[in-house]
């Protein structure tokens, strides 16, 4: 549908789902490709948490592009370690498993 040109507003239109799922998706599969999309990691060390809120505010980037770019399946992982490191620091990020 992106690729045959049609707009953004009008798929998630279609689809019924906000335009910003639609962003999303094509972030993901413009930086990663299909195996992008399908990425389910659900465990990140606290390193990783770390670069990647720091990734993110050394480049300007927003957070779907950096969850994006990083491999992120959601933007609001990002966000709530960004949250998080603000509050308590980089013990926040710790594993607590």
């Amino acid at each position: 549908m992106l690729e045959d040109g049609m707009a953004v507003r009008a798929i998630a239109r279609e689809m019924k789902i906000s335009q910003n799922v639609i962003r999303n998706w094509r972030n993901r599969y413009e930086q990663g490709g299909i195996d992008q999309l399908l990425s389910t990691r659900q465990h990140y060390t606290a390193e990783f948490k770390l670069e990647a809120v720091a990734y993110r505010r050394q480049n300007g980037l927003s957070y779907p592009q950096a969850a994006a770019a990083l491999g992120i399946p959601n933007q609001g992982t990002l966000y709530a370690w960004e949250k998080i490191f603000q509050l308590r620091g980089p013990e926040g990020l710790q594993d607590t498993r």
